[in-house]
């Protein structure tokens, strides 16, 4: 015997049912739609509001969800909608700077620089100085996160010599050379030294750049300054990264409120945007492999802060007191390390003299 039933919709039975969890039933979804819906009414646009007389719950609460996840589902939020005997809105808040991206600026182009134009050398190491020593961005940090980029150089040696001419086999011992000459110096002089926004002015106000190469170190500067200008430090951002990747994860704490990571450390925001020495497309490319590895191993510890929000004023502190917390120090950073990462070959092409053509 062929027995046939109507297929319902998800909505349908979500409607009869306790089926989505958050707003159970009929009940839970008009509930929800009178309760979220005042919160979130200063951030909607026109232009995703529907008429809705004369149409039934379950025509309505998908285009309500569809609402609430094109309103606060962004570039820089996510939410949650949570249930407690009444609705309210979980928002977490975090800068646009791209998932699993890292922003690294090599710097062993500094020691040509010098040689080729000492003012302009001034005027970056001070830049530098704004963001490590003022911002605490790592720098050359080998006791903390280590440089692989020295290891890789050294492989190709020690593993693949049969894979490089001559010449480039000298190139790559060259740089290995700049890294035990220069790395502990350098270390010293951009982390130790504290930082000085108004000499950094005069240096700026002194310098003409005229070169594209000298106008792009400028710039760079000058963004520099920006990211330091911004509330926050790395710091913070790791350390709130941490604090939310702990709870998410319901780790367990040490006593002293520490976490040991046994299983291995996550990606934090001062592994993924900090100073490097090499300058080599393949080893900017493997650090980024390698932190995507260590992110798939042992997850990513993201930065954000998270709101609970009950009314629309609550709604629109968040992102207020979010600004004032960090500001856009995340952001304006990585815009600067892109910024420069984006003009490399411009910046060591003139540091080392060999920049050519219109170039000048």
């Amino acid at each position: 015997m062929n027995i046939s039933l109507r297929s319902k919709s998800y909505w349908y039975v979500a409607e009869r049912t306790d089926m989505v969890k958050t707003f159970s039933g009929r009940n839970g979804m008009i509930q929800g739609m009178k309760e979220l819906l005042p919160i979130i009414k200063r951030c909607i646009k026109k232009k995703n509001l529907v008429k809705c007389k004369g149409k039934s719950v379950i025509s309505l609460f998908p285009q309500f969800i569809d609402l609430l996840e094109s309103t606060l589902n962004t570039k820089t939020s996510s939410f949650e909608a949570i249930y407690d005997k009444y609705y309210y809105i979980n928002i977490a808040l975090y800068h646009d700077i791209g998932s699993m991206t890292a922003f690294l600026m090599p710097l062993s182009f500094l020691p040509h620089l010098i040689n080729r134009n000492k003012a302009l050398y001034n005027i970056v190491v001070e830049a530098i100085k704004l963001l490590t020593a003022g911002k605490g961005v790592q720098c050359l940090d080998e006791e903390r996160w280590g440089d692989p980029s020295y290891e890789m150089l050294q492989e190709q040696l020690d593993y693949s010599p049969d894979d490089y001419s001559e010449d480039e086999k000298a190139e790559i011992q060259r740089q290995i050379n700049e890294y035990d000459k220069y790395l502990e110096p350098y270390y010293d002089l951009l982390t130790t030294n504290g930082c000085n926004l108004s000499k950094l002015n005069i240096l700026l106000d002194k310098y003409t750049p005229e070169l594209p190469a000298e106008k792009i170190l400028v710039e760079w500067s000058r963004k520099a300054i920006k990211a330091y200008k911004e509330p926050g430090d790395m710091e913070n951002c790791t350390n709130m990264a941490i604090q939310r990747y702990v709870e998410d994860n319901k780790l367990e704490l040490d006593e002293d409120g520490t976490c040991q990571f046994e299983d291995g450390h996550p990606v934090t925001p001062d592994m993924v945007m900090r100073f490097v020495w090499h300058n080599d497309d393949n080893i900017i490319e493997n650090t980024c492999n390698y932190l995507g590895e260590l992110a798939g191993n042992f997850g990513e510890a993201e930065f954000y802060i998270r709101y609970s929000c009950k009314t629309a004023n609550q709604l629109r502190l968040a992102r207020k007191d979010f600004n004032e917390v960090v500001g856009h120090f995340p952001k304006y950073l990585a815009d600067a390390i892109r910024y420069a990462a984006n003009n490399l070959d411009i910046i060591y092409a003139y540091s080392t003299g060999k920049l050519i053509g219109n170039l000048y």
